[in-house]
């Protein structure tokens, strides 16, 4: 770490506070409310970094009569329970509920940047949660989180360097989103609708082309380095690995698909129904193994 950096608790440079919830049996605390009121579900799939309303919001009334307190703009607002680890900056002034532990803004820390640590620990934060009901994080335990603090032009350089890395991911989404839609369009041109068939185009079953193989292997001896594929280790739509750990690693005890180069991976369980790749690897129980009658019958199946 360089010399400038320090290592810092978050109480020993800004507050931690909760959040609160208003009677929801009162309708003046919230009917006509102009408070934005944050809760756990309103950052679930919430892809932004910064919010400043959510689905509800409170009255100065409702807020006043819950332990909920207005928090300034910039503070930057993390769930603490159901689940641990959703991350947002306040857009403007707004409340949360108990669900956060919102860190206030300060002079040591630049909230974009803690935005983004606060993400890149999130499963070393989960490890500190207690309770039973439900895992959560109290207010003093958020305040011993440890965060490397560089001076602050480097805390925003950093920040920076994050969004435009998020940006080139999200573009790279879009284009992917529109790719398929562009094979989609070229097979229609191509081939017609199938489900009416106007260019009359020969109809063949499945089983002219591949079947589906269901022989599983136990032995495994001899294929200690291959990887062992789950479904969440192949990307919708591509059919690309994005990741896998080997044979050995997982130590595999009980049986499992062989897929060789003439072989296709199609998901069987929702949802993943649209995950579809042709991989030379184990792979798990929950997939179809689809064996080609041919090499140029592969990749027709697999499209």
């Amino acid at each position: 770490m360089r010399p400038d950096w320090t290592v810092r608790k978050i109480k020993d440079f800004t507050k931690v506070m909760s959040g609160g919830t208003p009677r929801t049996s009162v309708k003046e605390y919230y009917d006509g409310g102009e408070i934005g009121w944050i809760t756990p579900a309103d950052l679930t799939g919430y892809d932004k970094s910064t919010i400043a309303k959510g689905k509800r919001n409170i009255t100065e009334l409702g807020l006043r009569s819950s332990s909920a307190k207005l928090l300034p703009t910039g503070t930057v607002l993390f769930s603490s329970r159901a689940p641990i680890g959703h991350v947002a900056i306040a857009e403007q002034e707004l409340a949360t509920n108990q669900g956060f532990k919102n860190i206030l803004p300060s002079e040591f820390h630049d909230p974009k940047y803690l935005y983004w640590y606060l993400k890149s620990i999130k499963q070393e934060i989960e490890l500190k949660a207690s309770g039973t009901t439900f895992k959560e994080i109290s207010a003093s335990e958020m305040g011993e989180i440890e965060i490397v603090l560089p001076p602050a032009g480097e805390q925003r350089r950093i920040a920076a360097v994050l969004d435009k890395a998020k940006c080139l991911i999200d573009q790279r989404r879009q284009l992917i989103a529109k790719l398929d839609e562009l094979v989609q369009t070229t097979f229609l041109h191509m081939f017609g609708d199938i489900s009416t068939n106007p260019r009359d185009w020969p109809i063949k079953e499945f089983n002219y082309f591949a079947s589906i193989d269901t022989k599983m292997i136990n032995d495994f001896q001899n294929y200690a380095e291959y990887p062992h594929i789950g479904i969440d280790s192949i990307e919708k739509n591509t059919g690309k690995l994005l990741g896998y750990r080997t044979v050995a690693e997982d130590n595999l005890t009980s049986g499992k698909y062989l897929f060789t180069p003439e072989h296709i991976i199609y998901s069987k369980i929702r949802p993943y129904l649209n995950k579809v790749a042709v991989p030379n690897v184990f792979c798990k129980q929950k997939v179809q193994r689809i064996a080609a009658k041919s090499a140029e019958a592969c990749r027709s199946v697999f499209y």
